[in-house]
């Protein structure tokens, strides 16, 4: 399975070498999405790292770290498309496949819309294709100079069961490379919360969070939760 993996890692690098860089539109959450979208004939490579803890003192026998990643691709204006790859460890064990992740966004209105509606669709599978999961997202976004807030109402068919909740942030750009802002998300688990740091540039950004549960984790849920991603704009 390692050599597998070392395979594929190969090969992205291989790609990416190949491709000239070109642009990444940096986003400003980990968990939240903004409207933003890839043009016609842009592509970019993402890799995301979620790092989840049921009991952060013992996380040397529990901590997961859960990889994705991802290739995007803009069809039209409004239309884009991505593949996503999902490979997780834990304390121990190997890297293992997961599965697999496609979704698609389509933007309703023009661009200078209020709110910048896109609506998220998102189909994820093991390699049996017997743990299928659907997610429909609305994306909403609006910038007021240095401020961004985004809201995304969610519902998700797992296991014949159907479950809504939502995500939202907020972020202030510091200046053209860097911002700062915080994220919740509510399901029903309940609330999380949690900040974010964002930098990035034309063609190369990363953004980190972290998020807890307010008053608590379950039994079994996550008390802790950190993500790294990082994004790599691409054109061949």
């Amino acid at each position: 399975m390692k050599t597998v993996c070392w395979t594929k890692a190969s090969l992205l690098f291989l790609l990416s070498g190949s491709l000239a860089v070109l642009r990444a539109d940096q986003r400003p959450w980990v968990w939240t999405y903004g409207h933003d979208m890839q043009a016609p004939g842009h592509a970019e490579l993402e890799h995301y790292l979620t790092l989840q803890s049921v009991d952060w003192s013992a996380r040397e026998e529990n901590l997961k770290s859960v990889h994705q990643m991802e290739v995007e691709i803009g069809m039209t204006p409004r239309l884009d498309v991505a593949l996503y790859q999902v490979f997780s460890r834990t304390p121990g064990s190997s890297l293992d496949w997961e599965g697999f992740k496609l979704r698609t966004r389509w933007r309703v209105l023009g661009e200078g819309s209020f709110g910048h509606p896109v609506v998220y669709l998102e189909y994820a599978d093991n390699a049996t294709l017997s743990e299928s999961v659907w997610e429909a997202k609305l994306l909403l976004d609006e910038e007021w100079g240095p401020w961004r807030v985004a809201l995304n109402p969610v519902v998700e068919r797992e296991e014949g069961e159907w479950e809504a909740g939502a995500s939202a942030g907020m972020s202030w750009r510091v200046g053209s490379h860097l911002s700062l802002g915080g994220e919740a998300r509510m399901n029903g688990n309940g609330l999380r919360l949690g900040p974010v740091l964002a930098h990035g540039g034309p063609g190369l950004w990363s953004a980190l969070g972290a998020s807890w549960p307010v008053g608590g984790a379950e039994v079994g849920e996550n008390s802790h939760e950190i993500r790294l991603i990082i994004g790599l704009g691409l054109r061949p």
